[in-house]
């Protein structure tokens, strides 16, 4: 609803001048839009580090810790740090920030597919959880990936680097969209409250990514309304998908304390679950 007069108001006014955005209401460049980007990009990433905080606590000693969707969560909030730092910066600095949260899509997808695929295995006979180091591995190469491609950046979003990346990971980044919220529909019948969540939390994180990339193509090719648009679906997908990860850990800490009284041992007050 407080968006909905930014599109109106915007529509058939905003334009590019020399490559640059004018007559755009309370929009991105320059002008007082970019203050809401920035807190809610802000805003995904504390949430992401908490949770992930509280949940490792709950699940440090459980079976399965839930590594993958932890990174996958953490990943989520490298969408958020990056669309808030990147403004920060200059040249280098915004395009490290630019490409973490460009890199941190897909990366948080395949972690949360991983993680559901992994968590099934408590249902089954044998497979073997994502071990800790090849999931540090993968985080660090989107720093390691960021910071190369913006060492060949001449310009803020350099569209010559920036337009065959995003077709590049625009694919791998659906597919492994619906590939998740496909796991986590087959295993709703046994974990209804959790895959239900997970879906949520896919989902969510399915569409800002697609929006992104949306709203950086049309900046690519002088779209302004497109771009507009996409900004403002944005900052609202950034607080949606904290609020869903939120959702998710509140509902994995009652999870867990429910099931720590209902199989407590009488004499070492420890929990059986195997979570």
């Amino acid at each position: 609803m407080i968006y909905y007069p930014i599109l109106r108001l915007g529509h058939g006014i905003v334009e590019f001048q020399d490559s640059v955005m004018v007559n755009q209401f309370m929009a991105h460049k320059g002008l007082h839009e970019i203050y809401v980007h920035i807190y809610s990009g802000f805003l995904l990433f504390v949430v992401s580090v908490i949770s992930v905080v509280i949940l490792y606590d709950s699940f440090k000693d459980s079976k399965y810790t839930w590594k993958p969707v932890m990174a996958g969560i953490l990943s989520t909030g490298l969408i958020g740090l990056g669309e808030g730092a990147e403004h920060l910066f200059a040249t280098f600095g915004h395009e490290v920030f630019h490409y973490t949260h460009m890199l941190g899509s897909p990366v948080a997808m395949y972690f949360l597919y991983i993680g559901t695929r992994e968590y099934s295995m408590q249902f089954k006979e044998g497979g073997k959880p994502m071990a800790t180091r090849s999931i540090i591995a993968i985080m660090s190469s989107v720093f390691i990936v960021s910071v190369v491609l913006a060492s060949f950046a001449r310009v803020e979003w350099d569209s010559d680097i920036e337009r065959p990346f995003i077709y590049l990971i625009a694919v791998p980044l659906i597919v492994l969209s619906l590939l998740t919220i496909k796991e986590a529909y087959d295993q709703f019948e046994m974990q209804k409250i959790v895959m239900h969540n997970i879906s949520l939390l896919a989902i969510s994180v399915m569409l800002l990514n697609i929006v992104i990339l949306l709203g950086r193509d049309a900046d690519i090719v002088h779209n302004a309304y497109v771009y507009l648009v996409a900004q403002v679906l944005q900052v609202i997908l950034l607080i949606v998908t904290a609020t869903f990860i939120m959702v998710f850990t509140i509902s994995m800490y009652i999870i867990m304390k429910q099931d720590e009284k209902k199989y407590r041992l009488p004499d070492f007050g420890k929990s059986s679950a195997n979570i």
